[in-house]
C-alpha cells in the first residue's frame, strides 16, 4: 500500500458534516498508530466549500473542522441580488443570455447568508460568482498537501506502508438533494480541474 496526498472537499452542509465524521476517524485510526499531533497530517487537506458565511456548533456528534478548513462563500451582509449582479456584470452582455438564460433564480425568499435554501439554482450562482476565490483556495489547498513529503512520509511509516507517492487526488462530497451541494458540486469539479488536470 502507498500513501497519497489527499485534498478532500466537502460541498454543502451534508459534504461538510461528512469532512467532520471523516476527520474524526481518520485522526482516531492515525492516534492509535501512534501520531501525536492534535490535526491531521498536512499532505491530507480538507476544504469545505458551503454558501453559509462561517461554520458554527449545530449539535453534530463530530466536531467542526478548524476555521481555516471551513470556505464560505457569501461575505456577511451581501445579499442574493448583489451576488446576481456582480456576476451579471462580469459577463460580456453579448453573452449573458446564453450564460443565465433558463437557470439563474432572479429572487430569494429569505437570507443567502444561512443557506441556498434548497434551491439548486441559487447555489450555481453563488459559486459561479466565486470561481476565482474557490478556485484560488483549492489551489493552496493542492499546494500544501504535494508539499508535505516528509510528514507523509512518518504517517507511511506509522500504518506501515510501503512507501509515499507525491501526487495528490481530490475526493469530492457532495449531496444532490439540497442546494449548496447540488447547484456547487459541478464548478467544485471544474475549479479543481484548474488546479490540476489529473484532478478532474
Amino acid at each position: 500500500m502507498t500513501i497519497r496526498p489527499v485534498v478532500f472537499v466537502g460541498v454543502g452542509g451534508s459534504g461538510n458534516k461528512t469532512l467532520r465524521t471523516l476527520r474524526q476517524a481518520l485522526l482516531r485510526r492515525l492516534r492509535q498508530s501512534g501520531w501525536e499531533k492534535d490535526e491531521l497530517p498536512e499532505a491530507w487537506q480538507m476544504v469545505a466549500i458551503d454558501t453559509i458565511t462561517s461554520d458554527s456548533p449545530d449539535g453534530y456528534s463530530a466536531p467542526l473542522l478548524p476555521g481555516a478548513s471551513y470556505f464560505g462563500l457569501v461575505p456577511k451582509a451581501m445579499t442574493y441580488d448583489q451576488i446576481v449582479a456582480a456576476m451579471v456584470s462580469n459577463t460580456d452582455p453579448n453573452k449573458r443570455q446564453e450564460a443565465f438564460a433558463g437557470w439563474l433564480s432572479e429572487k430569494l425568499i429569505g437570507d443567502v447568508g444561512f443557506g441556498a435554501g434548497q434551491n439548486r439554482a441559487v447555489g450555481r450562482a453563488i459559486s459561479a460568482a466565486n470561481l476565482v476565490r474557490m478556485k484560488n483556495r483549492l489551489q493552496s489547498a493542492y499546494d500544501a498537501a504535494k508539499n508535505a513529503q516528509v510528514e507523509l512520509e512518518q504517517v507511511a511509516d506509522l500504518l506501515g506502508a510501503n512507501g509515499v507517492a507525491m501526487n495528490p487526488f481530490a475526493v469530492v462530497i457532495s449531496s444532490l438533494s439540497g442546494g449548496t451541494g447540488s447547484g456547487m458540486f459541478l464548478d467544485v469539479i471544474e475549479s479543481l480541474k484548474a488546479v490540476n488536470h489529473e484532478l478532474g
